[in-house]
């Protein structure tokens, strides 16, 4: 069996009277008591280890009533394009550049959480991505989930340059009537490989995947969630495979 005591902190009970208590006692990861230190000692075997919490704050899980679990830990294994690391069109273009170096030709760069309404040089453009790299289809998803920016191999694997409009969804272009890169809300699954069809319900986040790539991500999503302070998720949107 593993004890530790747990001291020198300030400890949310989250109790009917909103107690703090300063100790808490585990075993094999279950809590057998809080309050003071004089109780939490109490309930452990003699010379149990006592870490020394250094007047931390500690509350209990948290608990995501709506979330997808799966999709953001396989989103996590693409690049990064959140902000404030990617603060302009010339960072995007570095971000993706760099991760296309790391990968064969041909094979498919995505990057998530891209959020230009910072960016300083205005919105990126497919000619931007282009710049990073032509030799692989590059998939840079926004961080409101409900637009998606390409390059011009992507558009023309899975569009076309003539494509149009799908119904609840819009193909941005430039001045000159060009597709720009930019596919929004439903004109994300022209470009997006997705599992189920929702209609014009917005972003879809059931992303067609390999299962070993799917199944290799979670650990690291654990990680990423339990760093987060969040322990227990319940997944909004999970289907049922063969």
């Amino acid at each position: 069996m593993s004890w530790r005591i747990f001291d020198n902190a300030r400890i949310y009970t989250a109790d009917a009277a909103g107690t703090w208590a300063e100790a808490m006692t585990a075993e094999d990861g279950r809590f057998v008591a809080v309050g003071s230190r004089e109780a939490a000692r109490a309930a452990a075997p003699p010379g149990t280890p006592v870490v020394d919490l250094g007047g931390r704050t500690v509350v209990p899980g948290l608990i995501d009533a709506h979330n997808h679990f799966l999709q953001t830990s396989y989103s996590l294994t693409w690049a990064d394009a959140r902000y404030p690391g990617v603060g302009s069109v010339e960072d995007l273009v570095g971000v993706i550049g760099r991760a296309a170096a790391s990968q064969p030709a041909g094979r498919w760069i995505q990057a998530f959480g891209l959020d230009h309404a910072k960016f300083p040089d205005g919105p990126p453009t497919r000619t931007d991505l282009d710049r990073a790299t032509t030799d692989h289809p590059v998939l840079v998803r926004h961080v409101s989930g409900h637009h998606a920016l390409v390059n011009t191999p992507a558009l023309r694997q899975r569009v076309g340059e003539d494509a149009a409009d799908p119904q609840g969804g819009q193909l941005l272009r430039d001045g000159d009537g060009r597709l720009n890169g930019w596919c929004l809300d439903a004109a994300m699954e022209l470009i997006i490989p997705v599992a189920v069809d929702v209609g014009n319900h917005g972003p879809n986040i059931h992303f067609e995947a390999a299962l070993e790539d799917l199944v290799g991500a979670l650990p690291n999503g654990s990680r990423e969630y339990l760093s987060a302070g969040i322990t227990t998720v319940c997944d909004a949107q999970v289907t049922s495979g063969s």
